[in-house]
């Protein structure tokens, strides 16, 4: 858990209802400062990928803040630069390979949209926000 202007950011990790789909679910909930939960959101590991709390969390939490804040990049920025000083890996090389498919597109570029403003690899993140443009663009 981690606050960012008032708002508590919460995180779990559940097995499915249909586990033939799915490993593992996490979820990202964001709570006002009257507790009430404003936004929500899951990250689905597939049942052919390892299951990795990280990614999950990221997955989870980009969802959320677009729920939260749909355009308002500085704003989720905050929140980015508040979980990757609590996750303690601001200045860490261990970015860890994920799958995406096509749907998950805009959330990966508010990953790495985050991961710029919050200045956690952010040469990296930006080169490949800038090839998912291109791509997005052919």
């Amino acid at each position: 858990m981690f606050t960012v202007n008032g708002y508590k950011v919460k995180f779990g990790h559940y097995n499915p209802a249909n586990p033939k789909k799915h490993k593992r679910v996490t979820l990202c909930d964001i709570y006002d400062e009257e507790n009430n939960l404003v936004a929500s959101e899951e990250a689905f590991c597939s049942k052919n990928d390892p299951f990795n709390k990280e990614q999950g969390r990221k997955i989870a939490l980009a969802r959320a803040l677009r729920i939260l804040y749909p355009n308002d990049p500085s704003a989720r920025a905050q929140f980015w630069d508040a979980y990757f000083i609590k996750r303690n890996k601001k200045n860490t090389k261990d970015i860890h390979p994920v799958r995406f498919t096509y749907k998950d597109i805009g959330t990966l570029k508010d990953i790495l949209n985050g991961a710029y403003e919050a200045d956690y690899h952010a040469d990296e993140a930006q080169d490949i926000y800038n090839k998912i443009t291109q791509f997005e663009e052919s």
